[in-house]
C-alpha cells in the first residue's frame, strides 16, 4: 500500500473516532419530531378496525400523540351539536353575506366551533 493511501486510510481513522465521541442530545422537541415521523410513517389501520383499540395497543409507542388523540377522538352521544354548527352556518351564510367565499365561510365555522 502506497504511502499517500495509506495516510487516507489514518486521517478516516482517526475521523471515525472522532464521530464516535460526539453524543446525540435528546430535547423533548426532537423526542416529538421522531415520534411523529414514526407515527405518520404508520400504515393505515383498516377501515372497520376500532381505532381507541389501536391507541391502547399504541400508547406506549405513541404517548404524547396518544394523549392529544384521547381528546379528540371522542364520540358526542348526541346530535345536538352538529345540528347547532348546521344552524351557526345558516345565521352566518344570511342574505347580507350570500358573497362570502366557501374558503372564508369554512374559515368562519372552524373559528366559530374551536374557539
Amino acid at each position: 500500500m502506497s504511502t499517500e493511501k495509506k495516510e487516507t486510510f489514518e486521517i478516516w481513522k482517526e475521523f471515525d473516532s472522532q464521530v464516535k465521541k460526539v453524543t446525540t442530545v435528546r430535547t423533548d422537541t426532537s423526542d416529538a419530531i421522531v415520534e411523529l415521523d414514526k407515527f405518520l410513517n404508520e400504515p393505515l389501520i383498516p377501515r372497520k378496525s376500532d381505532p381507541l383499540v389501536w391507541w391502547k395497543e399504541m400508547k406506549r409507542i405513541y404517548p404524547n400523540i396518544y394523549h392529544l388523540m384521547l381528546q379528540r377522538l371522542g364520540v358526542p352521544s348526541t346530535s345536538v351539536p352538529c345540528e347547532r354548527t348546521f344552524s351557526k352556518a345558516g345565521y352566518t351564510q344570511t342574505d347580507r353575506r350570500n358573497r362570502l367565499s366557501i374558503k372564508n365561510m369554512e374559515t368562519l365555522m372552524f373559528l366559530n366551533g374551536n374557539l
